[in-house]
């Protein structure tokens, strides 16, 4: 039965490797968010002067 405990052993690699990017992902909107940055929308820019002056 060397087939069955192949699928079992690449899918729990897979899902592990899932949890892992997730918990990555959280942890990282975790620490942007105590850091006081916004996790989504558009950079915004620190030029003041119109373009063109």
């Amino acid at each position: 039965m060397l087939v069955p405990d192949l699928i079992y052993v690449l899918t729990t690699l897979v899902a592990f490797a899932l949890l892992a990017l997730l918990v990555g992902a959280l942890g990282r909107r975790l620490d942007d968010a105590d850091a006081g940055v916004a996790p989504t929308g558009p950079a915004k820019s620190h030029d003041t002067e119109p373009a063109g002056r």
